[in-house]
């Protein structure tokens, strides 16, 4: 891995809605109540309904657009190419989430052509500053032949 001066995207912030995450659960077919009920939440020791895993990403909490302008990235020579995802704490309908990406790794690459490998890193805390996800991904662009 090569070494970046360190940039940073600008911050982000959204609030997790319940209707949403209610039809996000539906969508999944999940049958877990805490998941879809106020109620049934509150009463196994949440505060609300808890987001299934996959929401935070589906909700797009940060315009794609946006995050890779913010490194130089052509939005239309990108391509992804790997993700991961830290689960650090449980999120819930009315969570405040805040954010910022981060560039931490530049890499090139030849094969048939020079390709660029941008590795970004987005920490995503919640309204008590207690950081609930870790999304790391790799962001390919191909230079285009002349």
């Amino acid at each position: 891995m090569s070494s970046v001066e360190p940039k940073v995207a600008p911050p982000f912030r959204t609030r997790v809605e319940r209707a949403k995450l209610m039809q996000f659960a539906e969508g999944l077919h999940l049958e877990n109540p805490v998941h879809r009920d106020v109620e049934s939440a509150r009463a196994a020791g949440f505060r609300d309904i808890v987001a299934p895993a996959g929401f935070i990403i589906s909700n797009t909490v940060q315009s794609k657009a946006a995050k890779l302008a913010a490194f130089g990235i052509d939005e239309d020579r990108a391509l992804a190419g790997e993700m991961t995802f830290d689960h650090k704490a449980l999120v819930f309908a009315g969570d405040e989430l805040t954010g910022q990406t981060r560039l931490v790794d530049v890499r090139e690459r030849e094969t048939d052509r020079r390709r660029t490998f941008f590795t970004l890193q987005t920490t995503i805390n919640n309204q008590f500053d207690t950081e609930v996800l870790v999304i790391n991904e790799v962001v390919v662009v191909a230079e285009v032949d002349s």
